[in-house]
């Protein structure tokens, strides 16, 4: 669920926030795997999913063409580095309204078999599909960082 994005929306239909809040596991405090951040007087570790896991959470599998040996990959829901990316346009750094309708409608898709994966390029269009609010959440993040700066 720390992931954030879709892959937090995800994590919520099958743990208990309790499973997040335990603290990191014996992988990152006994072998220093996962993510850690130093602010100057202590370190802060947790666990970290890698990639392979965050896809296998968006249902990422790969798919024959019918063109001899030819596979491509596809996905139930976008993957999180797409979601993640500030040039699509459904990530705002928080879960929405908007994205719970989408996620909501899409579960009843898949879950009542009208729905199929996507590709890589399918999902990208799916997520550019608002080029104002790609331009809204690209201003916003550049007056941010300026006045952080």
């Amino acid at each position: 669920m720390m992931a954030g994005g879709i892959v937090a929306r995800i994590a919520q239909d099958y743990l208990p926030l309790s499973a997040v809040t335990m603290g990191p596991s014996s992988c990152v405090t006994k072998d220093a795997c996962g993510i850690s951040i130093c602010d100057g007087e202590a370190t802060y570790s947790d666990d970290a999913l890698t990639v392979e896991e965050l896809d296998c959470i968006c249902g990422l599998y790969s798919v024959n063409t019918g063109k001899g040996s030819q596979e491509t990959r596809k996905s139930w829901w976008p993957l999180h580095s797409l979601w993640n990316n500030p040039h699509m346009g459904e990530n705002f750094g928080y879960w929405t309204e908007a994205n719970e309708r989408w996620y909501q409608n899409r579960l009843t898709e898949i879950e009542a078999g009208r729905a199929q994966p996507l590709n890589s390029t399918e999902w990208r269009k799916f997520l550019r599909r608002f080029p104002a609010m790609r331009d809204v959440i690209s201003s916003t993040r550049r007056v941010t960082t300026e006045y952080f700066q």
